[in-house]
């Protein structure tokens, strides 16, 4: 089919992803300069660098996708650039918290924040605003991204990278834990060909974490220097998926839950009947993934209401809803 043909690029024996989503992810990750080993002469100026090529990549990744997310506004039946859209975040969801396509996560961050932006405040007297099937083709995208972060926000980790021995300091045990779940990941990464996402992912973790910038610089530097001289292990790439979920839990994309429930049934306030439909159907898939939405009271009060819509189609949606939660 021309949507299997349009996955060119192998990611796994049985994944495949389009071409422009691979371009997308390289260059994005391939601008980044390589973080100092522990022992630079000249470490705060080399992370400096790092760091600033990284905002650099995050703003061009934005203006990218900003542009991408334009090109949808109008449906055009020669070159339909949403399908392309479609297949791109499909593509983004494939690769998301593999370790050698860490830009994978940023990429779905910022464009659930753009597209939820779309929802909420659509440009008055504009093709935006009048055209619904636009807006309801960004509900399905959000949809979309809201299932695999729900999915992956309930998933448990099966890395078995707990230290050894016991640790009455649970913030020492954590970071313990943390640190040996990104020597796995970076080792994986450095003997099977995926030393430039390193890059990426080192200014990915420096964002994060309770300690100064200078202490993680440090830390992160020691762990590629270390990783480096040591002959690499051989996990499996289900272990050190694991591993690398686990440490996305920390990061923002996989808080993004309640923001997207919110705006998903926000829409449930919508004058278009098929834009509260759409809503409904994206709620009844979180349902079908196994996702307990009903523990949210606003989804909760949502769907009731839901039930007794002056709309058929978005009371079909409602009660079909219900049921599969049954």
């Amino acid at each position: 089919t021309a949507k299997k043909n349009a996955r060119q690029y192998r990611v796994s024996d049985d994944l495949s992803i389009q071409t422009i989503s691979v371009l997308f992810l390289g260059l994005f990750q391939a601008s980044i300069g390589t973080p100092p080993v522990a022992n630079s002469t000249a470490l705060q100026a080399e992370w400096d660098k790092s760091r600033t090529d990284y905002t650099e990549a995050q703003r061009l990744a934005k203006t990218f996708l900003s542009k991408f997310i334009k090109k949808c506004v109008v449906k055009k039946d020669d070159r339909d650039v949403r399908m392309l859209f479609e297949r791109f975040i499909a593509d983004l969801c494939t690769v998301l918290n593999w370790p050698a396509w860490p830009a994978a996560e940023s990429a779905l961050r910022t464009l659930a924040l753009m597209m939820t932006h779309e929802l909420k405040t659509p440009q008055a007297n504009t093709i935006k605003a009048a055209d619904s099937s636009y807006r309801g083709f960004l509900i399905d995208m959000v949809g979309v991204i809201t299932c695999v972060v729900c999915k992956q926000s309930n998933a448990e980790s099966t890395a078995d990278v707990l230290p050894d021995g016991d640790n009455d300091d649970e913030d020492a045990r954590t970071a313990c834990v943390r640190s040996a779940q990104q020597q796995m990941v970076i080792s994986y990464l450095l003997n099977n060909d995926g030393r430039d996402a390193v890059p990426f992912l080192l200014n990915l973790w420096l964002a994060e974490g309770d300690a100064a910038a200078e202490d993680r610089q440090k830390q992160l530097s020691d762990l590629i220097d270390e990783q480096s001289r040591q002959a690499g292990t051989e996990e499996t790439i289900e272990k050190v998926q694991a591993a690398n979920l686990q440490l996305a839990f920390s990061r923002q994309l996989l808080k993004m839950k309640p923001v997207l429930l919110e705006r998903i049934v926000a829409m449930f306030q919508d004058a278009n009947i098929t834009l509260r439909s759409k809503a409904m159907k994206v709620l009844a898939n979180l349902v079908e993934e196994g996702e307990s939405i009903f523990a949210d009271e606003k989804v909760k009060a949502a769907v009731e209401q839901n039930l007794y819509d002056g709309a058929v189609s978005v009371r079909e949606a409602a009660v079909d809803m219900v049921g599969k939660a049954m």
